[in-house]
Order: C-alpha cells, then sequence, then structure tokens
C-alpha cells in the first residue's frame, strides 16, 4: 500500500480523490449505503500513461534540482527576494503554525518568540527528498520561499486525454496543484490580436 505521499501521479491522484468523492456522493451500495472510496473494492480507470507519468516525474525532478541551484547561484551575494520582511510577514500569517497559535489566544509576541526559536523539524531536500534539520520557523520560511515550484500537463490535443499530470516538486511538503493554479494569460492572448491586425489589413512583417 502506498501514501497519499507516494508512488506515481500524487498530485493527479489527490485531484481524482475529490472529483470521486464528489461523483458518489450521488450512488448507493445496494443496501443504501453510500460508497467507500477506499474500502469497496471500486475500480478506476484513467486516461494516464504510466510511462509518461514516469517520464515527466523524472524530468521535473532533474531538470528543476539543476535550476534551483542555478537560482541559488544568481542570487549569492545579492539581496534575495525571499529576505524581503513584508513578503515574510505575509507567509507567516498564512503559516498553520501562525493560525493554529493565534486561535489558541497566544499574544504576538509569544507568537513572535516561538518563531524566533530554533526547532527541530523534517524540511524539503533536493538531493534526500526530506531531512532533520534544526532552525526557525521563520527560516524555514525563507528556504521554503526559496524553493522553485513547477506544474507540469501532457495532452493529446485532438483527444484532450491527459497522459500525464505533474502539479508539483513533492506532494508531501508542497499540497498546492500548479496544474489547476489561477495564472495570467500571457503569450496564449497573442494569436488573438495578430489575428484581428491581420484582419484589419496588417502585414504579417508589418511593425508598429
Amino acid at each position: 500500500k502506498e501514501g497519499h505521499d507516494e508512488g506515481l501521479a500524487t498530485y493527479f491522484r489527490e485531484h481524482l480523490r475529490l472529483e470521486i468523492e464528489e461523483i458518489l456522493q450521488d450512488y448507493t451500495k445496494p443496501d443504501g449505503t453510500p460508497y467507500n472510496l477506499y474500502t469497496d473494492g471500486l475500480k478506476i480507470y484513467t486516461t494516464i500513461n504510466s510511462r509518461m507519468q514516469r517520464y515527466a516525474e523524472d524530468a521535473v525532478r532533474e531538470h528543476m534540482a539543476k535550476l534551483q541551484q542555478d537560482f541559488y547561484e544568481n542570487w549569492k551575494n545579492r539581496k534575495a527576494p525571499w529576505n524581503n520582511e513584508k513578503i515574510l510577514l505575509e507567509a507567516k500569517k498564512r503559516s498553520p503554525r501562525y493560525k493554529a497559535m493565534q486561535e489558541q489566544g497566544y499574544s504576538i509576541a509569544a507568537i513572535d518568540e516561538a518563531f524566533a526559536t530554533p526547532v527541530r523539524m523534517r524540511v524539503f531536500d533536493w538531493e534526500k527528498g526530506e531531512v532533520e534539520r534544526e532552525m526557525s520557523p521563520m527560516d524555514s520560511l525563507r528556504y521554503y520561499l526559496s524553493i522553485l515550484q513547477t506544474g507540469f500537463i501532457a495532452m493529446e490535443p485532438n483527444t484532450g486525454l491527459i497522459r500525464a499530470w505533474v502539479g508539483g516538486i513533492d506532494h508531501q511538503f508542497f499540497q498546492y496543484d500548479h496544474v489547476k493554479a489561477r495564472r495570467q494569460v500571457g503569450s496564449t492572448f497573442k494569436p488573438i490580436v495578430y489575428a484581428a491586425a491581420l484582419e484589419n489589413g496588417m502585414l504579417p512583417c508589418e511593425y508598429t
């Protein structure tokens, strides 16, 4: 048996779990009881290709590890954006530790002291996957803000079938699925602009 953070397509499996549990709300077993996704022997078929999925995950892992090294090298001896006090404060207030301490009635001063005190914790590492280090929660925020993220999806354009889905770099430490992330339209809007220009009589090589 594999946990939610192990094996192939962890991000896709989590997306699938949410979809299936929503679908199962409309169905019951012959005895009238609700279906259990994990114990009722349901067979679930997807369009994911296991070889393509493994290639995708291996490619992301290899490329991102190298890109992370280049990223750190680029910011060496410079004021890194993850040390920005405003960004750190926002990340601190969004963290589960901060919210939990707030709900428990701790004062701001007590929370600040806790975030400045080094503790043993498990953190993500590109080489080992998971390592144990002693660092303050504030330092861990700086560390995680410096880690690059990515999303990857491979789809058959003629059918829309999804063959590979990599939502992030490690599901155990980063549950946010970048495949489903909302993003700016970016260059995908260019063909619309270009088409409108051509329809209005501009030539392909014309400058304005």
